[in-house]
């Protein structure tokens, strides 16, 4: 949100008019911040080159109803992608978590995590 105190305005830092960006964030869930940050850098004359996530949960996006748990729905990293044709790096996915734990983790750890990703893992 854009601030009235400090520097002021939206952004922070060097002005974003004919600079190449790259958003970096922790995780994304549905895209609303990510969504919001790139039109934040376009209104500022930046241009978006990729987003780097420190973890990809590989997760469908939110329904939007109690019933829809075991739909089949893109995941909010695949949709960024295609809607802004940028690329979206993750640093880490639930797959490499899960092969990390594999033989030092417990065996209860895994398997909760490996029924979790079957049941929310994206389409996509």
């Amino acid at each position: 949100e854009a601030k009235d105190h400090g520097e002021g305005g939206s952004i922070v830092g060097a002005p974003l008019k004919g600079k190449r960006v790259v958003i970096i964030d922790d995780v994304i869930t549905a895209g609303t911040a990510i969504r919001e940050a790139i039109d934040i850098i376009q209104r500022e004359g930046g241009q978006l080159v990729g987003i780097v996530v420190a973890l990809d949960r590989m997760e469908k996006m939110p329904g939007t109803g109690a019933d829809d748990d075991a739909a089949p729905r893109p995941s909010a990293i695949g949709e960024v992608r295609k809607q802004y044709g940028v690329p979206v790096l993750s640093i880490l996915t639930l797959n490499d978590i899960i092969a990390g734990l594999t033989g030092i983790g417990s065996e209860e750890d895994i398997r909760r995590m490996e029924e979790y990703r079957a049941k929310y893992k994206a389409s996509d």
